[in-house]
């Protein structure tokens, strides 16, 4: 919520609201209302009025009060009917509306980077899980036995371990596998860029088709470390970087697999 308030500020310091409005709705959307809410109802609806769900109700009510706060200078009209309703019940503020009441400011102390980064890589593996569920037809409901994922380092391993029962619940499945290296999960291999490399280099683009074509593990991984790689192409030495190369993943044989540019699964 503090860094949402953090961002916000600094794209209207920037005359961006655009920006703002934008932030705001991924914060309402996906992860206030798609994740908070949603994992927390049984917070909200069962059991009884105990410490628990009195702070699931008042954070809830904190984020939904500084949405409001946010969101006034471009809806000024439903956030001062949505800060009223609130305030209304609460009393906390001695304002009758929002546009009277002051911008949150943001505390650095209450942010948790680390939370939060971890959060984002258990958002990322529930979504890639579920769209392979979904392409493949297989209901949540459905136990699977395990599914394996590949992360960048072991602190991220480290990080989403440890929020390893909410991964379980949420795409309902018995045991979470790592692996270090995604050659177990993947055949990957370099191809060309073509409408790049054929601006640059003209009539070398098929001496350089072949040379990449015979591009062996060595090579792949020198270009992955290094997001470069230099070839003889005729008589001429050619540095391929990033833009003149595309790296292409195929599953192996048995495995089914999602991915984005820092998880595997």
């Amino acid at each position: 919520l503090n860094t949402l308030i953090k961002l916000v500020v600094e794209s209207y310091n920037d005359y961006e609201p655009t920006q703002s409005g934008r932030l705001i709705q991924v914060f309402v959307i996906d992860k206030l209302s798609n994740w908070y809410v949603r994992l927390c109802r049984r917070r909200f609806w069962k059991g009884k009025y105990d410490k628990n769900k009195t702070a699931a109700y008042q954070t809830l009510y904190e984020c939904l009060i500084v949405v409001s706060k946010l969101s006034s200078p471009i809806a000024p009209f439903f956030m001062d009917r949505l800060f009223c309703d609130l305030n209304t019940v609460s009393n906390l503020e001695p304002v009758d509306s929002v546009h009277l009441s002051r911008l949150p400011v943001f505390k650095n102390t209450r942010i948790n980077f680390e939370l939060e980064k971890k959060m984002g890589l258990v958002k990322t593996i529930c979504s890639l899980a579920l769209s392979l569920r979904k392409q493949e037809k297989i209901r949540v409901r459905q136990p699977l036995e395990s599914i394996t994922i590949c992360l960048k380092t072991k602190k991220e391993v480290d990080g989403v371990k440890s929020l390893s029962d909410l991964i379980l619940s949420e795409i309902n499945v018995k045991a979470l596998l790592f692996v270090q290296n995604s050659k177990e999960l993947v055949k990957q291999k370099l191809t060309v860029n073509f409408p790049v490399v054929g601006k640059k280099h003209g009539t070398l683009v098929r001496s350089i088709v072949s040379s990449v074509a015979l591009f062996g593990q060595k090579e792949l991984d020198n270009y992955r470390r290094n997001r470069f790689i230099n070839i003889v192409a005729g008589k001429h030495k050619i540095k391929l970087s990033r833009d003149d190369l595309i790296l292409k993943m195929e599953d192996v044989k048995g495995f089914l697999t999602a991915r984005t540019e820092s998880v595997l699964v």
